[in-house]
């Protein structure tokens, strides 16, 4: 088996490991359940992008990230309190270290993770 075939082997399995602890972290609260879900397709969220997964209020969608961000999940990566961006760290980390399995190895390779972020105004970015 090839190191970038054993290192994706690896971060599948970290992220049902992680996916199944946080779940059971918040297993009473259905909106952070849905907000977790919804982390695992889009790890880079605004309040709003938070609405949208939930079908939620903006303050329940503030008060889910803010929830999650004191649980260590969420990192607000903007410095601003307005129209913030959190992102799902735990799991971004998960392919990172992937990454770095492979450079030390000498395999290229490239993190598996999305390449646009919803803006605050609802449009699609790139990330740099």
């Amino acid at each position: 088996m090839s190191v970038t075939a054993r290192a994706a082997t690896a971060t599948a399995h970290g992220i049902v490991a992680m996916r199944e602890e946080h779940r059971a972290a918040v297993s009473r609260n259905a909106k952070a359940l849905k907000l977790l879900d919804g982390l695992f397709r889009t790890p880079i969220v605004s309040a709003n992008r938070i609405m949208e997964i939930v079908g939620c209020t903006h303050p329940t969608a503030v008060k889910l990230a803010r929830d999650l961000e004191a649980r260590g999940w969420l990192t607000e990566s903007t410095g601003y309190e307005r129209n913030r961006i959190y992102r799902y760290q735990p799991y971004l980390d998960l392919f990172h270290h992937e990454v770095i399995e492979a450079q030390h190895s000498g395999v290229a390779a490239r993190p598996s993770v999305p390449d646009a972020v919803d803006a605050p105004d609802g449009r699609d970015r790139a990330l740099r």
